[in-house]
């Protein structure tokens, strides 16, 4: 089979390793440290069981998992005999093996920090020497920062691969390995095969992808776990390098909030390390020099829904126009500026700020006021609220040893985030826009529980569901084109994934008649020129937004190229428009053959409101930490 078309299959494998697997990420997700510790006493897999599927991606995902809990054992075990010692030269070694058709690359994010240069450089030299003969893994980063360049040597430093127009340097069809980030230009997304990150994950990867994702401290960490598993362990040197870049993700006052896991490797790392050429306070004077404000703003900066820049410093400064230009530039609702302050030995965090630099142009709706909220919340709980105080979209922390940890605040955002972007605001329609489908709920707010999406409603049930609503309504064909070209030009990335959504036919408020004349939710009818297509393909742009009906049709014999979409023209004496996905070509279309009383399995509407309800929330503390408790907007029909 073409693995790409079904890249979004979810296979459910039936090996032990998976069930293992199943039962210990349900433990890390809760933090149960005794749970995992009885979880692994009691592991007895049996390695010739590992990786004996006819799969060949779905047996290396089997080997990544038995790593992993492996080197999680021998570290609750104390087991690190028979181990092969890595040291410099096989560094060297990794590094200055060719590139070829059969290199696997192994990359992080844009604008990497130590972090994630050192962990893809340990985690391509664990998969070099596991690596099949006649392949070979390579680590490739954008730019080594001064700080890992000195942690490294000017040796590995100098033939280190570097990528410096972002993917570019790593090949069209070349297998990629994520560390410290689970994302990646979508022309290079279908070529990942393992993904190592210490971030909640918001993109789903297909089945044979194997991934190493937990709240873990840093992704050095991670890797040194899979070294281990791997029957693999660091000489004085390396794990000096590992042991500074994972000091450097995590500052000392942090590492009390460790795992049981995380402690234990660490601990392994600390014994294991020769002395280092460089102090803590020297290598943080190197991370925290920067030529420019921006390249302050940027060193450690993550991006997902939004974006979120921490800013270690000596002296505090004004990042809002950058941020400002970062919304814009990237089309995020939001950008966070974290700046911490240390004392001038790097010993302890005097001072921290937390900026939120909201886009206006993004619709509210009690978004703002949630995130002000959660902020200060998190930080009363973390730090106690007479160290906190807060003035609009500023927070700040006084009198505290170490910063508000961004590993536990970006997940507690993405729920409020999510929250937000199930609708999107059009200007064209000065309407709300559903990213979802019809749900039947009570009112506007659902119970926290999942509402499944209405199916098998036809043209007719849509209608008299809608018969009485002033403020709910669905769209018409050429709505749907007004709105597909706003979103794609505002970048609206998740909600042309909604437009575009591959589960669902979604009804469209338009008829056609004789294939002569369409009309348009209560318009009269008007007379309209449809060429015939059984079917044709369609550029969206080509959708004209006046009758909905494209003004251009092509060969459907071009094939492979995704901007196209099917499209097939009306066939009955009335008809309903449609906008659908094809499956089996990966491909959107738009179908004017539906009948008005047909009813098919996929078959509802994307509800569009006149006005929406404001973001509904309370915030629950759990120890040093909070909880947000979204009480979730329904796609149903309502009035307000």
């Amino acid at each position: 089979m073409v693995r790409e078309v079904y890249d979004t299959l979810n296979i459910a494998p039936s090996s032990p390793i998976h069930a293992a697997w199943r039962e210990y990420e349900s433990l890390t997700q809760v933090r149960n440290n005794f749970g995992i510790r009885q979880f692994f006493m009691g592991l007895n897999l049996n390695e010739e069981e590992v990786g004996a599927t006819i799969d060949e991606f779905a047996n290396r995902k089997e080997r990544e998992m038995w790593y992993d809990l492996c080197g999680k054992k021998r570290l609750l075990t104390h087991d690190f005999h028979g181990l092969i010692k890595i040291n410099n030269e096989t560094i060297m070694d990794c590094l200055s093996s060719p590139v070829g058709d059969q290199t696997m690359f192994v990359t992080s994010h844009p604008r990497p920090d130590a972090d994630a240069v050192v962990s893809s450089l340990f985690e391509a030299v664990r998969r070099n020497l596991r690596c099949p003969p006649g392949t070979n893994a390579l680590p490739c980063v954008e730019y080594l920062p001064p700080e890992v360049k000195h942690l490294l040597g000017p040796d590995i430093s100098r033939i280190f691969r570097l990528s410096e127009n972002g993917n570019d340097g790593l090949g069209s069809m070349n297998e990629i390995v994520l560390v410290d980030t689970h994302l990646i230009d979508p022309s290079h997304r279908k070529m990942v095969r393992a993904i190592v990150d210490h971030h909640i994950m918001t993109r789903l990867y297909p089945y044979y992808v194997a991934v190493s994702q937990e709240v873990s401290w840093s992704s050095t960490i991670q890797v040194y776990v899979k070294m281990l598993g791997s029957g693999m362990d660091l000489d004085e040197h390396t794990a000096r390098i590992l042991l500074d870049a994972t000091k450097l993700e995590a500052e000392p006052e942090l590492w009390t909030h460790m795992s049981e896991i995380d402690h234990l490797a660490f601990e392994r790392l600390n014994s294991l390390a020769g002395p280092s050429f460089s102090s803590c306070t020297d290598l943080m004077r190197l991370m925290v020099t920067s030529a420019t404000d921006e390249e302050s703003f940027y060193k450690d900066y993550k991006e997902d829904l939004y974006g979120f820049a921490v800013i270690k410093c000596l002296v505090t400064r004004d990042y809002t126009e950058i941020a400002v230009r970062n919304n814009a530039q990237h089309q995020l609702l939001l950008t966070i500026v974290k700046q911490v302050l240390y004392n001038t030995d790097f010993s302890s965090v005097i001072f921290e700020s937390i900026q939120l630099v909201f886009n206006d142009v993004y619709h509210d709706c009690g978004f703002q006021k949630c995130m002000r909220k959660l902020i200060q919340a998190a930080c009363e709980a973390f730090h106690g609220a007479n160290q906190v105080s807060s003035l609009l979209n500023l927070t700040t922390i006084k009198g505290i040893k170490t910063q508000t940890p961004r590993l536990l605040l970006m997940p507690t955002i993405k729920d409020v985030v999510e929250e937000h972007l199930k609708f999107a605001y059009s200007e064209r329609l000065g309407r709300y826009v559903a990213c979802g489908f019809f749900t039947e709920s009570p009112g506007r707010y659902g119970d926290g529980e999942y509402l499944p999406v209405c199916l098998r409603l036809s043209y007719r049930d849509a209608k008299r569901l809608l018969l009485s609503s002033s403020n709910t309504s669905f769209m018409t064909l050429p709505q749907f084109w007004q709105v597909y070209e706003e979103f794609t030009n505002k970048h609206y990335c998740h909600a042309i994934r909604s437009l575009e959504d591959t589960k669902h036919v979604e009804l469209l408020d338009t008829l056609i008649f004789d294939r002569t004349s369409v009309q348009h939710g209560d318009q009269l009818p008007s007379e309209v020129a449809i060429s015939p297509a059984c079917p044709a393909l369609i550029r969206p742009e080509d959708g004209y937004q006046v009758t909905g009906i494209p003004k251009k049709i092509l060969s459907p014999d071009f094939y492979g190229d995704r901007s196209l979409w099917r499209y097939w023209s009306p066939d009955s004496p009335i008809n309903v428009a449609t906008r659908g996905h094809i499956f089996i070509m990966n491909q959107s279309c738009i179908d004017l053959k539906i009948r008005p009383d047909e009813s098919t399995s996929n078959l509802t509407f994307r509800p569009v409101y006149r006005d929406i309800p404001d973001m509904a929330f309370t915030i629950e503390t759990e120890g040093m930490w909070v909880k947000v408790l979204i009480k979730p907007r329904s796609f149903s029909i309502y009035e307000i």
